[in-house]
Parts: structure tokens; sequence; C-alpha cells
């Protein structure tokens, strides 16, 4: 069934419909009918709206579509359909604006997304996206705070050491753990602060780990610049 089908076979949806606009009517689906049609569909529809810019971005945003996309992710994760969408998802929520990379991590995304790479380490298309979107929301110390807390690194650590040989992922796996290191880097961070304290210790205990796949991925990719460059940073990023 379809988010349209469903909308015309409930009243209460019909009610909606009347007094909000489109958005909140898909949003409401999702919390009134949690099967799985309605669920993807509305997923599928709000990663496609969401990429049409920032206007669009900002919208769903206040609307609470991050929200409803975690929760999705959160009441399926065996549906490998839905965790794909939904990391798509989240990537369009969270491409233009810092208030949308910051909810993403706050409402638990990042949680959701590790437990869909450990359930579904299969699918390289999700894993890839978990990483563009992993390197897309690391933009400050509390998020990189998130990330270590809720064993990000150490999942792409381990992922990297299954995959190191596709070049695409191992592009962007070691983009992503070159942002998350340098995500404690930002405009004011206080490097005498408690928080740079902790950061710093965790950092210097996954350095080793981290250093020995990206080498990894140096070593099988010694033609692609693009993989060098990702390592460089990598290693600039958690040696500091």
């Amino acid at each position: 069934m379809s988010v349209l089908s469903f909308l015309s076979a409930h009243p209460e949806a019909r009610t909606s419909m009347a007094r909000r606009n489109t958005l909140q009517i898909i949003i409401d689906a999702m919390r009134i009918h949690s099967g799985i049609s309605v669920t993807l569909n509305a997923v599928l529809t709000m990663a496609r709206w969401a990429a049409g810019g920032e206007q669009y971005e900002t919208e769903m945003v206040r609307s609470g579509a991050i929200m409803s996309v975690i929760l999705a992710m959160r009441n399926q994760p065996s549906r490998l359909d839905i965790q794909e969408a939904g990391c798509a998802a989240l990537l369009s929520l969270s491409a233009h604006t810092a208030r949308g990379k910051r909810l993403v991590v706050k409402q638990g995304g990042m949680e959701c997304l590790v437990l869909a790479l450990q359930q579904h380490s299969h699918c390289l298309s999700l894993i890839n996206e978990a990483c563009r979107l992993i390197s897309q929301v690391a933009i400050d110390a509390p998020i990189m705070f998130t990330m270590l807390k809720v064993n990000v690194c150490e999942t792409l650590i381990l992922l990297i050491n299954k995959y190191s040989k596709n070049e695409g992922f191992a592009f962007l796996a070691c983009q992503a753990l070159a942002r998350v290191g340098h995500a404690n880097r930002g405009v004011g961070f206080n490097k005498k602060s408690e928080l740079a304290n902790i950061l710093s210790t965790q950092k210097s205990q996954l350095f080793p780990d981290v250093l020995a796949v990206t080498r990894l991925c140096a070593t099988q990719h010694l033609k692609h610049p693009g993989i060098q460059q990702a390592v460089s940073d990598c290693h600039t990023a958690w040696s500091s």
C-alpha cells in the first residue's frame, strides 16, 4: 500500500490532510500506520523532497522529519530497504544546514547507523552511503564525541578490514575517518576543556587501528590519488 492509498483509506489521515501540509501528513501516516510499505514509501518520499535544496531541508527538519526517519530505522532494523532509504533521507536532511547535521546526531542517527552497518555488513551500497553521512555530519567536537561513544570509528575499521580492496569504499571510509578525526578542530573549540582531553585520549587509543587500516588501503590502491590523499588527511587528523 502506498502512502497515498493509506491516506485515502484512513479517516484520521484525511482529517490531517484538511488541516496540515503534505509533509506533516506523511509524518502522521508513519506514526499511525507502521506497516513496511507505508514506512518505506514515506522515507523514500522524504529523501527525494529533502534533496530539493536548503529550503526543503529546513522546512522538513523543522517539521520533525529527521526523528521520523530515525524511528523508522530503529523500528525496522532487519529491513535493508528501510535502512538504505533511511540513510539516504538523513543524508539529504543534513546536506545544507548545521542544524540538520546536529539533529541527525543528537536524535540518535549514529546509533541507528552503527546498528544498520552491523546487521547489513554485506551491503556495500548501504555502507558507502553511511560513510558519506558520517563525513557530512562530522562538523564539531560534540558530534565527534557522540560518534566515538557509539563506536562509529570501530565499525568503520572493521569494515575497512573486510572491504579494503574495494576502491570506492576505501576512499569513502578513509575520508569519513579523516573527517571524524578533524571534527575537534572547529572554530572556537577550547583545546584545554574537559571535552578536549576526553577526545584526545580516545583518539590516542584508536590511532594505532586507524593507522593500520588506512595504510592497508594506501598499499592496495597506490595509483588512486584520492585514497592516498584521504589516508594522508586521516593520519594528520588522528595523530594530533
